[in-house]
C-alpha cells in the first residue's frame, strides 16, 4: 500500500522538500480536496490513475528508460503530486497546472488553502479530478 498522508502539516512540508525535491521531483501540481469528497477515494484515484504506487526498483527501471517517476502526498485536504523528468502522461493531462520548483521561489503547497481554512475564510479550490 502507498503511503500518502502527512500525519501534521510539518512532516508533509519536510517530505516535500528533503525526499522529492533532492531526489529530482521537480514538476508539481497541487490541489485542494473539496469538502463534498472523500479525501481517500481521490488518493485512490490519483495513485491508480497516474501509477503512483511502485517499487523503488520499478522507478529505478523507469529512470534507466526515460520515464518519468511520480509522487503523491496529501495533509488533510490539501495535496501535491510531484514528477521527475522523463515521459509520462502526467505531463499531458496536467499541462496546464503543472510548476516548476525552480522557476517557483517561493512554492506554498497549497498552505494558503490550510491557512484560510483554519482562520475561517472561504478558499479557492483547486482541481481534485
Amino acid at each position: 500500500m502507498y503511503r500518502c498522508v502527512a500525519a501534521t502539516l510539518e512532516g508533509f512540508v519536510q517530505q516535500i522538500a528533503t525526499a522529492y525535491v533532492p531526489h529530482g521531483y521537480w514538476f508539481y501540481v497541487q490541489g485542494l480536496i473539496p469538502e463534498r469528497k472523500r479525501a481517500e477515494t481521490v488518493d485512490e484515484k490519483l495513485i491508480g490513475r497516474y501509477g503512483v504506487a511502485m517499487s523503488k526498483w520499478a522507478r529505478a527501471r523507469h529512470k534507466r528508460a526515460g520515464l518519468a517517476s511520480i509522487q503523491y502526498i496529501r495533509f488533510e485536504r490539501i495535496f501535491v503530486i510531484m514528477v521527475t523528468q522523463g515521459q509520462h502522461p502526467f505531463f499531458e493531462e496536467e499541462h496546464g497546472a503543472i510548476r516548476d520548483v525552480a522557476q517557483d521561489a517561493d512554492p506554498d503547497w497549497g498552505l494558503q488553502h490550510q491557512r484560510a481554512a483554519r482562520s475561517g475564510r472561504q478558499a479557492a479550490c483547486a482541481r481534485s479530478h
